[in-house]
């Protein structure tokens, strides 16, 4: 029997009948004490059966010890500095929820042998998520939404001083194969601020507009360990400032990338591939938009414009684009790069259409130009 929170009980049942049992003593020689010392440990040996058998079929079984080793694991990996044996270090990228806050690089010290192996960053970053606290009537009806609109009693346990006791937790965000966002589990709950560059970076990854990340965000990178045997365990390893640029080589392959996990896992919700793929967007003074080969920018251009007043110069990373007489003077650098020879303009009902042909076909570009 599994328990509603997804795990196996230590105490799994091994026989029905609950009526006492009594041995008259004439009938055994066997003691009081050496009963209940046999029946212990045929218990044990039971449970630990169960538990193996549930095991081996993949179902998570956490016993008490086991989350008394992980704490203390956790405490012991929190504890580690920069420069202490058998260890390692790594950089990753804090975005503050602060507009105006800079975003920086921190280290992360993690053991440099098996034990550092998997993503550590959730652990490291626990304690910076243990700040604030949780709305009680925001918990409740978040309980109450998970339990299918009744909370009689399936969440007793989940209380704002329960969650505090428990420290920070951080949650996983995918934006990549390789690169992920770190948050507060409950930062909605806390009614911590919205961060808008950590959603902004999250729609340039494929996610859509009006995610809402709260408060200050991790972000870090992952690689396979090429010191595990089976090549399947994933170490972390330095991830920059300076890759939150749009243009960034991961940032352009990642909505591809999430295309293709999408599609692995069979899943569906939220952008389908093929609006991701013809998304296009609003920039000032023009609109554009997408396909997997080409990409299109509209320029409205006031009544008796010619074409002879346009000049439309095409580069491979940029566009400039001016209109004599009217005040349009856009220079456009580009996120990704076009094929010039595929690039051209033309002017119909007063609207300037520049297209040009990207220079990876199928490539699908989360914005137009750099920030």
């Amino acid at each position: 029997m599994i328990s509603s929170h997804g795990y196996a009980p230590l105490d799994i049942p091994t026989c029905c009948n609950s009526a006492p049992c009594t041995m008259a003593a004439a009938e055994s020689d066997v003691s009081k004490e050496s009963l209940l010392q046999d029946d212990s440990a045929e218990k044990q040996q039971k449970n630990k059966e169960s538990l193996d058998w549930l095991r081996a079929h993949g179902v998570t079984v956490e016993t008490p010890e086991d989350r008394q080793q992980i704490k203390a694991a956790t405490r012991q990996l929190q504890s580690l500095k920069v420069g202490d044996a058998g260890t390692r270090t790594f950089q990753y990228v804090l975005i503050p929820a602060g507009l105006t806050d800079k975003i920086v690089e921190c280290t992360g010290v993690v053991y440099s042998d098996e034990r550092g192996h998997t993503d550590q960053l959730p652990a490291l970053l626990a304690p910076s998520f243990a700040a604030g606290t949780v709305d009680a009537h925001a918990l409740k009806s978040s309980n109450t939404l998970m339990a299918g609109g009744n909370n009689d009693g399936v969440f007793p346990a989940l209380t704002p001083e329960a969650i505090a006791k428990q420290g920070g937790q951080a949650e996983t965000f995918r934006l990549s194969n390789y690169v992920n966002m770190y948050l507060d589990a409950v930062g909605a709950l806390k009614h911590l601020p919205i961060n808008p560059r950590a959603a902004d970076l999250a729609s340039r990854c494929g996610y859509g507009q009006g995610v809402a990340f709260h408060g200050d965000i991790y972000v870090g990178r992952l690689q396979h360990s090429s010191s595990s045997s089976a090549n399947t365990q994933c170490i972390n390893v330095d991830f920059h400032v300076k890759e939150m640029d749009p243009g960034a080589r991961w940032v352009q392959t990642a909505v591809t990338e999430n295309l293709q996990r999408q599609a692995l896992e069979n899943r569906s919700g939220g952008m389908v591939a093929e609006e991701i793929t013809h998304r296009g967007g609003d920039g000032a003074g023009y609109t554009w938009e997408q396909d997997p080969s080409d990409l299109e920018i509209k320029v409205p251009v006031p009544v008796g414009i010619k074409g002879k007043d346009i000049t439309v110069k095409f580069a491979p990373a940029s566009v400039k684009i001016a209109v004599k007489g009217a005040p349009i003077d856009l220079d456009l650098q580009l996120l990704s790069k076009v094929a010039t020879d595929g690039c051209t303009w033309s002017l119909s009902d007063g609207v300037l259409c520049v297209s040009m042909e990207k220079a990876t076909d199928g490539e699908t570009w989360s914005a137009l130009v750099k920030s």
